[in-house]
C-alpha cells in the first residue's frame, strides 16, 4: 500500500502543477526520478536488472532517463523526427497542397466538417488494421489526412481529435496485445481477432464514430474558430499558378504509405520475400524521392539540394517537443512500476474473490486507468496478461472471457493520455499541446469505456 500512496501523491502534485501551466516535460521526469528514488529508499523494488545497473542504486535511477532516450532515439523517437522532417517537406514543396487538389473536390460535396470527420475516422479506423503501430498510424495519418481536413475548413483540434481516437482499439491480426491475447488463450491472432475482435470492434466503430460527431462539434463552439487553421487553409488559397506543384506531386505524400504497406510483414511472407521497411527508411526514401520531383520541376540542383534542411528542421523540431516528452512519460511509469503501484492494485483484485464479471470488470478498470497514466496500452496489458490464465482456471471459465474485455480496453486509457506517444508526436507536428488533445479525447473515451465493458463483459 505504500507504493500505492507514493505514487497517488506524486501524481497528484504533478496534476496540481501542470494545472498551473508548469513544464509537463519537467513535472513527468521529476516525478518519475521521484517515485523511483522511494522505491530505492524504501526496498520496494529494483530499479534495473543486475546487467544493466550502473552498481549503485542511486545512480540507476538517473541512468534509467540515459537508457530512455537510447532507447527511443533508436527506435520510436527516430521514426518520429523523420515522419517530422518529412511532413515539414511535404509543406515545403507544396505535395500537400496537391494532395488537396487531387482529392479535396470530391469532398467538398460533404458540406457539414463532422460528417467529413465521421467519415475519415471510419477510414482511418481501417488503416490501423494493416498499420498496428500506435505512433506509425498516427503520423502516417498526419501526411496523408491531416492537410487534406485542414484544408475543407475543419479546425486543428477536431482533426487531431478524429486522428488520435482513430487508434483507440488495439486490435488486428499485427497488434502486440492482439498476439498476446491470442497465445494467452490458446488461438492463433487471426483466429482470435476474427472470432473475438471484430463482432466487438465494428459496433464499436460505429458508435465511437457518432459520439466523435457530437463531442467535437461541441468543443468547436465551445472554444471558437481556429485562427492558425484558418490562415492555412486562407494562404492555400492564395497559391498561383505558378506555385501550385503539378498532380503528380499528390503521390508523394502517401508513398511512405505505399512502401510501408508493400514491404509489410504479412505481404512479404506471402511471396517467401525477406524485405523489412521501417517507417524512418521509408520517410528518408520518400523525401529523396521528392528531391528527384523537384529537380526536374525547378532544373536547379543548388536550391533543390539546400531544400534538404527543411527536412532536418522539422526532424530537429520533433526531437525538442515530442521525443523529450514521451521520454518523461517513460521515466514517470517507470516510476509507478518500480514503487509497485500497479502490482498493488492487480493482487488486490486478486484477493477480492470476485465473480467472473466483477473481477473483468475491475481489472478492465485498473487495465485503463494504467494505460492512462503510463501513456502506453501494451505496458498495462503486458502487466495483467501473463496472470488472467490462471485466475479464469480457478474461477473455472473459459481465459477468453476475462482476456477479450481488459485487452480491448487497453487502448482506451492511452487515447485519452496526454503522455501517449501518438499523442504528443502529432500534437508536436500541429503545433498544439497534447493536453489540448487529450482534452477533447477524454469524453469519447470514457463513454467508450462503458460501451466496450457492455459489449464484452
Amino acid at each position: 500500500m505504500l507504493g500505492l500512496a507514493l505514487a497517488g501523491g506524486v501524481t497528484a502534485w504533478m496534476v496540481y502543477m501542470i494545472a498551473r501551466k508548469a513544464y509537463p516535460v519537467v513535472l513527468l521526469l521529476l516525478s518519475g526520478l521521484v517515485l523511483m528514488f522511494c522505491a530505492t529508499f524504501f526496498h520496494l523494488g529494483a530499479i534495473l536488472p543486475d546487467k544493466l545497473s550502473t552498481g549503485s542504486v542511486f545512480l540507476d535511477v538517473l541512468d534509467t532517463v540515459r537508457q530512455a532516450y537510447a532507447t527511443r532515439l533508436g527506435n520510436l523517437g527516430l521514426s518520429i523526427m523523420c515522419i517530422g522532417g518529412f511532413s515539414k517537406y511535404m509543406e515545403h514543396i507544396n505535395a500537400s497542397q496537391a494532395l488537396f487538389d487531387v482529392f479535396g473536390a470530391p469532398l467538398k460535396r460533404i458540406r457539414s466538417t463532422y460528417v467529413l470527420l465521421v467519415l475519415s475516422f471510419v477510414v482511418a479506423q481501417a488503416m490501423a488494421l494493416v498499420v498496428p503501430d500506435h505512433s506509425g498510424h498516427n503520423l502516417l495519418l498526419m501526411v496523408t489526412l491531416y492537410p487534406i481536413l485542414i484544408r475543407l475548413g475543419t479546425t486543428r483540434l477536431s482533426a487531431l481529435a478524429i486522428i488520435a481516437t482513430s487508434h483507440f482499439l488495439d486490435f488486428g491480426p499485427g497488434s502486440g496485445n492482439t498476439i498476446l491475447a491470442a497465445g494467452l488463450v490458446g488461438e492463433e491472432p487471426s483466429m482470435y481477432f476474427l472470432k473475438h475482435q471484430l463482432p466487438v470492434a465494428i459496433p464499436a466503430v460505429l458508435f465511437l464514430a457518432a459520439v466523435n460527431f457530437f463531442v467535437q462539434r461541441w468543443w468547436d463552439r465551445r472554444e471558437g474558430p481556429d485562427a492558425e487553421a484558418a490562415a492555412l487553409l486562407e494562404a492555400s488559397q492564395r497559391l498561383t499558378s505558378e506555385q501550385r506543384p503539378p498532380r503528380i506531386y499528390a503521390l508523394l505524400p502517401v508513398l511512405p504509405l505505399v512502401l510501408l504497406l508493400g514491404f509489410s510483414p504479412l505481404l512479404m511472407e506471402r511471396f517467401g520475400i525477406k524485405i523489412k521497411m521501417d517507417p524512418a527508411t521509408a520517410m528518408l526514401a520518400s523525401t529523396l524521392v521528392a528531391m528527384v520531383f523537384e529537380y526536374v520541376r525547378v532544373r536547379a540542383a543548388v536550391p533543390v539540394l539546400a531544400s534538404f534542411k527543411v527536412f532536418y528542421e522539422g526532424a530537429g523540431r520533433q526531437f525538442v517537443v515530442v521525443v523529450s516528452l514521451i521520454v518523461a512519460g517513460e521515466v514517470y511509469a517507470k516510476g509507478l512500476i518500480s514503487v509497485g503501484a500497479l502490482d498493488t492494485l492487480i493482487k488486490g483484485a486478486q484477493r477480492l474473490s470476485l465473480g467472473p464479471r466483477p473481477l473483468a470488470l475491475i481489472s478492465s478498470l485498473i487495465t485503463t486507468g494504467a494505460a492512462f497514466f503510463m501513456g502506453s496500452g501494451n505496458a498495462a496489458f503486458f502487466s495483467f496478461g501473463p496472470l488472467l490464465p490462471k485466475i479464469a482456471q480457478q474461477l473455472g471459465i473459459s481465459t477468453v472471457h476475462l482476456v477479450l474485455p481488459i485487452q480491448m480496453t487497453a487502448g482506451l486509457g492511452r487515447t485519452a493520455s496526454p503522455i501517449t506517444g501518438a499523442l504528443v508526436a502529432i500534437a508536436g507536428i500541429a503545433g498544439v499541446s497534447s493536453f489540448q488533445i487529450a482534452k477533447r479525447t477524454a469524453f469519447p473515451m470514457a463513454v467508450m469505456l462503458v460501451v466496450m465493458l457492455v459489449l464484452t463483459i
